[in-house]
């Protein structure tokens, strides 16, 4: 069904286009102009709107669908599980020490080494029962690993697969953070496991639905680096639309250092999926609250500020939910 008979930039043939329509008609070509679809049907319809500077691409009878929106992206975080080392597809303590080892390696004398969590991802479920020994190394095991580096492997992050979620240092990692045998567990929802002497493990276990060890007990560990996170959303952006998704919004909001990421993107129009970013403030009083949103009111109000790939508009304000992890969190 051609709309008109201007020549179009892209068309796509030789495929199964799905429409979504009242109907789920499937058409064999499809026709783009600009940023819109230009006319569907047969390839004899519309390659009569192929001109000299139309690309024509052949699908060989693959499918082509819709954009998909997805409204509970987190996208950022997809690309930030690239930023660690991975410890997919270990078996046993053996393992994670010999990658441990490997990562040791490629840095110098007292640099960090920091990995992602024990498991499978996305949700590292079924850990340590599924390491040979089913348990998970301590602190002396990494040492062993890694004598000249602290070393830290991070435990499974909301909303991957809490709780528990379970994170090692190694003796020089405890060392940078001062936590010894006097060391006081911060909340009840954090254990320090500890060997028959008292001394801690290196293992520590987070029953929180909102992890908190970071921000507290060992908050030396390196963090996420701005260009860290520019360049985990432009990955997270390939990944997304590697898998036809096209378009995201973040209803739980974002911080303040995620935003700059998004908006340093658009500056650059290097944004490939349309987002739609509700602002997430952070404050510490009631007074605070207030000067943050007079700050932003007129940025996030009514259609709010942007354009159709970057949209920001709204707040998201969480109520209720446990004091101690607000305030861990918010430090």
């Amino acid at each position: 069904m051609l709309r008109n008979r201007e020549k179009a930039d892209i068309i796509l043939h030789n495929g199964k286009v799905l429409t979504v329509d009242n109907n789920d008609s499937v058409h064999q070509a499809v026709a783009i102009s600009g940023n819109k679809i230009h006319a569907l049907g047969s390839d004899h319809d519309v390659m009569g709107l192929a001109g000299p500077g139309t690309s024509v691409i052949n699908l060989h009878e693959h499918t082509v669908i819709p954009g998909i929106i997805d409204i509970h992206a987190h996208m950022d975080r997809e690309g930030l599980k690239r930023i660690c080392p991975s410890l997919e597809g270990v078996r046993s303590i053996d393992d994670v020490l010999d990658a441990v080892k490997k990562q040791a390696a490629k840095m110098g004398p007292g640099e960090w080494v920091v990995t992602m969590p024990i498991g499978e991802p996305p949700n590292y479920a079924d850990m340590p029962g599924d390491l040979r020994e089913g348990r998970f190394p301590d602190r002396w095991a990494l040492d062993q690993a890694a004598p000249d580096n602290p070393v830290y492997i991070r435990g499974i992050w909301t909303p991957w697969n809490v709780p528990p979620s379970v994170s090692i240092a190694n003796s020089m990692a405890l060392e940078l953070a001062g936590i010894d045998r006097h060391t006081p567990t911060p909340d009840t929802s954090i254990t320090i496991e500890r060997d028959s002497r008292g001394e801690p493990n290196g293992v520590f276990v987070d029953w929180a639905r909102f992890p908190s060890v970071e921000f507290t007990l060992m908050k030396v560990v390196p963090r996420f680096t701005h260009g860290d996170r520019v360049k985990a959303l432009r990955d997270s952006m390939k990944l997304y639309n590697s898998a036809g998704t096209t378009g995201t919004y973040e209803g739980h909001g974002v911080a303040p250092e995620v935003l700059k990421v998004y908006k340093e993107l658009w500056d650059t129009g290097d944004m490939t999926v349309r987002a739609r970013l509700v602002i997430s403030p952070s404050w510490q009083s009631v007074r605070e609250a207030a000067q943050e949103m007079e700050r932003w009111g007129h940025t996030v109000s009514g259609p709010g500020f942007g354009d159709e790939m970057l949209r920001i508009s709204g707040y998201y304000i969480q109520y209720g939910g446990n004091r101690y992890t607000a305030r861990a969190r918010a430090a």
